[in-house]
């Protein structure tokens, strides 16, 4: 099992004020901060693989 700290963020295409608004997954890695005044979701990714000798 390999795992992740993900943060999902809202980000813009073009200009903050004026443009639409997305949800994404941005990979982060082993550590996370949240001292920060932004409102933030952090996610821990768990990826399982298989075991492929059956």
């Amino acid at each position: 099992m390999r795992s992740n700290v993900i943060a999902v963020r809202g980000r813009s295409i073009g200009d903050w004020h004026n443009s639409p608004h997305e949800q994404e997954i941005e990979l982060r890695g082993q550590k996370s901060s949240s001292l920060t005044s932004v409102a933030k979701d952090n996610l821990l990714f768990e990826m399982y693989e298989e075991n492929q000798s059956a």
